[in-house]
């Protein structure tokens, strides 16, 4: 059995921001950027750019929250893969990358660790010649080197399965964010 099968086939991931907590803080933040944005009444719609695949569920509910013309668009990026840690070295697929010219633009990521992958999308943004980039966080980690504009919630160095975030693959369903104990911890 592969080692990261082994890991994600014992116990249930233990709660550590429950459903209803990430309900009213992704409502609190919608209404913040909305109020945000409606300030700012910038040419076109925002565009709402979320990094897949760990801030899918994030983007989706966050999104239903936001009142402001915009356009949902995603791009792939990570550095993880099927492991706990980072392998310092960021993937952006930017095939179907949105014009960005010119345009309002609000990164949604699910966690911020160290922050190399939000510097990664954040420096292509930037070359793509955006009118303004904010960034918008559904976890932040400490010693995160990026700084961010809205945080949904600020956890420990654990990691997090579950609201879209995964474990080789396992426990994206989980309405929750929790993690998951490596045997013997």
């Amino acid at each position: 059995m592969r080692e990261s099968a082994r890991r994600v086939a014992g116990s249930q991931p233990r709660l550590l921001v429950s459903a209803a907590a990430i309900s009213a803080r992704v409502r609190a933040l919608g209404e913040e950027i909305s109020r945000d944005y409606r300030a700012r009444a910038g040419d076109g719609p925002l565009v709402v750019l979320g990094v897949l695949r760990g801030a899918f569920m994030f983007v989706a509910d966050l999104v239903r929250q936001i009142d402001v013309p915009m356009i949902v668009d995603f791009v792939r990026a990570g550095s993880y893969g099927d492991g706990r840690d980072s392998s310092g070295e960021v993937l952006l697929e930017l095939g179907s990358w949105p014009d960005l010219d010119g345009r309002d633009v609000l990164v949604v990521e699910d966690v911020v660790d160290t922050g190399r992958t939000l510097q990664a999308i954040l420096a292509a943004a930037r070359a793509g010649n955006a009118n303004s980039i904010r960034t918008v966080a559904l976890l932040r980690k400490p010693g995160a080197l990026v700084e961010l504009d809205y945080v949904g919630f600020d956890i420990d160095r654990r990691f997090v399965v579950g609201y879209g975030l995964d474990d080789a693959g396992k426990w994206r369903h989980l309405p929750y964010v929790g993690y998951v104990e490596d045997a013997g911890g």
